[in-house]
């Protein structure tokens, strides 16, 4: 009988000792959850959305009806502190990451200085930074809820030959096996984006 136990103790010491290590290793390689923040521009028809990761934040300045072309810019910006600075097609966006939210101004050259706050938000089923790229120019969607009766999103659609159009969601709103459906406004060309 002591033989016997003797026996079941060994694999189950093994196999505790194997699932601690394994729970060790995940822990050094693991990188911390993206974090989403996202707002409309204070005064203005801008939206911005942004993803911060490891060492890196994505930030999108999504223009609205009278700023679809000049302030719809992509930032692509490396992190090594709580403030950053970076430019796109002549336009500079600054900022200081919080505990709470991301802040700081969007700079486009002959429009003035556009102020901003971005509360972090919970990323769901929808809410979210999307896009899509297509004849070399990036389609952004900021999609700030996740009731898909009421949706919230604004975006900018693109076509890599000076066409800017926004976007509009898709009834009804949901993510499909492809991506998630929008509709640009003027031509009612369906496309679908995906999440980053």
């Amino acid at each position: 009988m002591l033989r016997a136990m003797r026996r079941l103790k060994r694999p189950t010491l093994a196999l505790s000792l194997l699932v601690t290590l394994a729970s060790a290793l995940m822990a050094c390689g693991s990188s911390e959850n993206p974090r989403f923040f996202a707002a409309h521009a204070a005064s203005s028809d801008v939206a911005l959305g942004a993803l911060k990761s490891e060492g890196h934040l994505l930030v999108y300045a999504c223009g609205g009806p009278s700023t679809l072309a000049t302030h719809t810019r992509w930032f692509d910006v490396p992190l090594s502190g709580p403030t950053f600075s970076a430019e796109s097609g002549g336009t500079t966006i600054t900022g200081k990451l919080a505990a709470t939210g991301l802040s700081g101004t969007l700079e486009v050259p002959g429009s003035g200085v556009i102020s901003w706050t971005l509360p972090e938000l919970q990323a769901g089923a929808l809410s979210g930074l999307y896009d899509r790229v297509e004849n070399g120019c990036r389609t952004g969607v900021i999609v700030f809820s996740d009731d898909p009766s009421a949706p919230s999103a604004q975006g900018v659609y693109c076509n890599g030959s000076g066409l800017f159009d926004e976007v509009t969601p898709v009834a009804p709103f949901q993510m499909t096996s492809e991506g998630l459906p929008v509709a640009t406004k003027t031509a009612g060309t369906r496309i679908l984006v995906q999440r980053l």
